[in-house]
Formats: C-alpha cells, structure tokens, sequence
C-alpha cells in the first residue's frame, strides 16, 4: 500500500491482484508492441515477482 499511489489498494485487495496481468500475457502485450514499432518502456507501480525477468526480457527487445 504505497502513499503515493494514485490507486491506493490494500496490499491484500485479492480482487485487485486476480486483475493484474501474469508475466506471459505482459510478455504477449510487450512482443505485440515491439511488432508494431515501440522504443521505449514506462513501467510504474507495483512490485511484481517478475519483474526483474520483465526487466531484462523488455532490455533485450
């Protein structure tokens, strides 16, 4: 639960955390992305246990 947060949800909203995307489908959104031509990445919010592999699997795009 971060102050800063604009959306401000309890860490255990399991609501909230059944909505947020797994690593294959942020892996499908970020292959679909490359495709059409990003150059760049804005990540925010949130710690994600993936999110060092989602880190270097973006560097590596």
């Amino acid at each position: 639960n971060c102050l800063h947060c604009y959306i401000n949800l309890p860490a255990n909203d399991q609501e909230a955390r059944s909505q947020e995307l797994s690593f294959e489908e942020i892996r499908s959104i970020v292959d679909e992305a490359v495709e059409m031509g990003c150059l760049w990445w804005l990540i925010t919010g949130g710690v994600k246990d993936h999110i060092v592999i989602l880190f270097f699997y973006l560097l590596h795009q």
